[in-house]
C-alpha cells in the first residue's frame, strides 16, 4: 500500500465479499438477521481463501460478480437468483484451491494435455465444496457448469444449449470476458474490444448467443456510465497535484495502493509511477474532473 488510511478496510477482499452478501436482499426481508449474519460471514471466509492463495484471483472474481449480477438483472431474473448468480461469480476459482502452484494460472492454449484434465476439475471441486452450504446451493450448481460450451463440448456433463443452468450460462460468458483480457486464454492481455470481439467469435460454439449479445449491452452501458460520470481515467503521468480520486487504486493482484478521496499531492504521484514501474502494470487511476476546493493546482480539464 502506497499509505495508509484508517478508513479503509483491512481485509479488502473480505470485506467487498461480506458487501456482496448484503446485496439483494429487499428493505423487507422476513430472513432473520443472525442468519444473514451468518451466510456474510461464510461467503467472505470462502472469498478470503481464494485471495490467501492468489490475490489476483479474488480480483478478478470481484469483477466476474458485479458484471454477472448485472446480466442477470438485465434478463430479468429475481432478486434473490440474481444475488445466487453474483455469488457464482465471486466463488467460481474456490476449486482452484487444490490446483498445484504451476497449474494456477497457466494460460489455458499453454496446457498440456494432461494438465488440460487436472485444470478441468475445478468447477466440479468448488462445487463439491460449497454444495453442503445451504444459501450456496444455486451457486454451487452454476459453478459446477461453468466450463460447459453451448455445443456440448464443455465439462463435466458436456450439457447442450438451454441444458445448462442459466445461471451458468451467464457465469461462463462474464468469466470469459474478463479472463481473456487477463491473459488466461492465451498469455497474451486484450483490450475490452478484444475480449468482446473473443466472445463473438465463440457464440454458439462455448457461449449461449443470447448471452453474449446481452452481456456486451451490459459492458457498452456500463462504459456509458463510466463516460457520464464526472471522473476521468488517466495513466500515473497525467496525474498532477491537487487532483482527487474518484475510486481506489488497486494493483492487478487486488492490493490497495490508495483509497478513494485521497487529494493527491507530488510524493503520492511519484510512488504510484514508482510501483508502476517496478511491478509493470498499468495503473488504472480515476479522478474527479474538478480539482479539490481550496487547491492552488491548476484544473487540469
Amino acid at each position: 500500500m502506497v499509505t495508509s488510511n484508517p478508513q479503509a478496510p483491512s481485509e479488502h477482499t473480505g470485506a467487498t465479499a461480506a458487501s456482496f452478501a448484503e446485496q439483494g436482499q429487499p428493505a423487507d426481508s422476513s430472513l432473520e438477521e443472525g442468519r444473514r449474519r451468518a451466510y456474510a460471514a461464510t461467503l467472505k471466509l470462502c472469498a478470503n481463501l481464494i485471495g490467501l492463495r492468489d490475490a489476483s484471483l479474488a480480483s478478478l472474481a470481484r469483477t466476474v460478480a458485479e458484471h454477472a449480477h448485472a446480466l442477470a438483472s438485465k434478463l430479468g431474473m429475481d432478486a434473490a437468483s440474481a444475488q445466487d448468480v453474483m455469488f457464482a461469480g465471486l466463488l467460481h476459482h474456490m476449486g482452484k484451491l487444490a490446483l498445484p502452484d504451476a497449474l494456477l494460472n497457466k494460460p489455458f492454449e499453454r496446457l498440456t494435455p494432461a494438465e488440460r484434465i487436472e485444470v478441468g476439475r475445478y468447477p466440479v471441486i468448488g462445487a463439491k465444496l460449497l454444495a453442503g452450504i445451504e444459501p450456496l446451493v444455486s451457486a454451487a450448481l452454476y459453478i459446477r457448469h461453468q466450463n460447459e460450451c453451448f455445443d456440448g463440448h464443455g465439462q463435466p456433463d458436456r450439457l447442450v444449449g438451454e441444458a445448462i443452468p442459466l445461471g451458468a450460462r451467464i457465469l461462463s460468458v462474464a468469466k470469459g470476458y474478463h479472463a481473456y483480457q487477463r491473459g488466461s486464454v492465451d498469455g497474451r492481455h486484450h483490450t475490452p474490444e478484444e475480449a468482446g470481439d473473443f466472445l463473438r467469435r465463440n457464440r454458439r460454439s462455448r457461449y449461449d448467443p443470447a448471452m453474449v449479445d446481452a452481456f456486451l449491452e451490459v459492458v457498452q452501458a456500463s462504459t456509458r456510465r463510466l463516460l457520464d460520470e464526472p471522473v476521468w481515467c488517466v495513466t500515473t503521468s497525467d496525474l498532477a497535484p491537487g487532483m482527487v480520486l474518484a475510486r481506489d487504486v488497486l494493483t492487478d493482484d487486488g492490493a490497495l495502493l490508495l483509497a478513494r478521496d485521497y487529494i493527491l499531492d507530488v510524493a503520492l504521484i511519484k510512488q504510484l509511477q514508482i510501483v508502476e514501474h517496478n511491478t509493470k502494470e498499468r495503473l488504472m487511476v480515476f479522478v474527479w474532473r474538478r480539482r479539490a476546493p481550496g487547491s492552488a493546482a491548476p484544473d487540469p480539464f
